[in-house]
Formats: structure tokens, C-alpha cells, sequence
């Protein structure tokens, strides 16, 4: 008696994964032009002009590029674990900003320099790069082929 056909396991898709992480990807880029600093004379300071923001866009386009993997099926474990990291590095990026902004003060009129929104997108964007990478269902282990 022939044995019967084995149905292949669909993976489970994973796009709940990739729009959360690729929402944190495009605020991620978005936040890198908005304002880090915000001065008391009314003048801002952005992201890419401060520096770090060309960082910022450098974790953001790497981690674009995993959910772009993901998007198209790749579920090796480097996926979550790279969007971890870039969303880790994020966050270790935000809060040396956030220290090195709040110990400052303006040269001109010695007042405070305020932490602007756009280092806070930066935190949203970290978030939500981990909340797709959290979401990522697991691949299928392969079926064992049927025993005669």
C-alpha cells in the first residue's frame, strides 16, 4: 500500500512582525531629521546635525534590510536577534544623547538645553523594532518522513 502523500507545513506568516518593525524603521529614519536639541533662544538642533543621527539612519537601514528579509520569508534566527540588537544599540544611542543633552547648557544665554521630540522618536522607533522582533513566529521544524 503506498504511503500517503505528506502535506507541507505552511510557516506561519510573520507580517504582524513586519509592519510593527518596519513602523519603527520609518520613525527611526524620521526621527534622525527632527529636532534632538531644543535651545532657549528657539533655535533646534536635529539629529543628523548633531551627529548621531547618521548613526541612527545606519541602524535603522540595517534593521530595514532584516524585515525586508523577513517580509520575503527568512526566519533564520539572525532576524530576531539582529532586530534586537539594532533596537538594543537604539536605545543605548537615546540614553547617552538623552544624559549628554540634559548635563549641557546653552553657551550663549547659559540657559538649559530641553531634549527635543525627535530623540524621544528614537525610543518609539527602538520599541517598536523590538516589539515586531518579539512577534516573529517561529519557523516549522521539518516533518519527519513517514514511516513504512
Amino acid at each position: 500500500m503506498p504511503a500517503p502523500a505528506v502535506v507541507p507545513q505552511r510557516q506561519p506568516q510573520a507580517w504582524a512582525a513586519v509592519i510593527i518593525a518596519w513602523i519603527g524603521v520609518t520613525i527611526g529614519v524620521l526621527t534622525a531629521f527632527a529636532p534632538w536639541a531644543e535651545y532657549v533662544d528657539g533655535v533646534e538642533l536635529t539629529g543628523v546635525e548633531h551627529g548621531d543621527g547618521w548613526i541612527v539612519l545606519a541602524v535603522v537601514a540595517a534593521a530595514g534590510a532584516l524585515v525586508g528579509a523577513l517580509a520575503f520569508g527568512w526566519r533564520h534566527p539572525v532576524v530576531r536577534f539582529g532586530l534586537i540588537g539594532a533596537s538594543a544599540f537604539l536605545l543605548v544611542l537615546f540614553t547617552l544623547n538623552r544624559i549628554d543633552i540634559s548635563r549641557s547648557e546653552d553657551r550663549v544665554t547659559n540657559g538649559p538645553i530641553d531634549v527635543g521630540g525627535g530623540l524621544y522618536g528614537v525610543v518609539v522607533a527602538a520599541c517598536l523594532i523590538l516589539a515586531g522582533a518579539l512577534v516573529i513566529p517561529p519557523r516549522n521544524q521539518a516533518t519527519p518522513p513517514p514511516s513504512e
